[in-house]
């Protein structure tokens, strides 16, 4: 049973990281190149497709980080270490990056955007992280 939930644990948090690069590095910047007229509407639209790609994936990143933490003691530094970082990405999401895309569906701001950017480069990272101590503990 744990190697099954660190399986969907680690491949949860691959799907992320991989998603989130290419957001961090294509697809945020490319809100800059939208019509500032356009540009709410564009991202009232973005919003609610990137939840169905995001929401599930992130959902059972936290719920297999937990059930990891509170079932099993194997690894439990390790599996700590995961659901922190899990935890963090959230807290990101929710304090920093939510609030802009909250904006960004109001009015167009390239100041905005690029705050976006900059902000959203703690979750690439601690998403890359994760990614490495769930590949780490696959392979000790």
């Amino acid at each position: 049973m744990f190697d099954l939930l660190l399986l969907i644990n680690i491949s949860s948090s691959l799907f992320m990281t991989g998603l989130i690069w290419f957001v961090q590095i294509v697809h945020y910047p490319s809100f800059l190149d939208i019509n500032a007229q356009d540009l709410p509407l564009y991202h009232k639209n973005h919003i609610k497709r990137t939840g169905y790609v995001v929401i599930p994936p992130m959902l059972i990143e936290l719920i297999t980080s937990i059930w990891l933490v509170i079932a099993f003691k194997t690894l439990w530094d390790f599996n700590i270490a995961g659901l922190v970082l899990v935890v963090l990405i959230w807290i990101s999401t929710f304090i920093l990056q939510a609030p802009m895309h909250q904006r960004l569906q109001e009015l167009a701001e390239p100041r905005l955007i690029k705050k976006l950017v900059y902000t959203n480069w703690i979750r690439t990272f601690l998403w890359s992280f994760k990614s490495l101590v769930g590949l780490y503990i696959l392979l000790i």
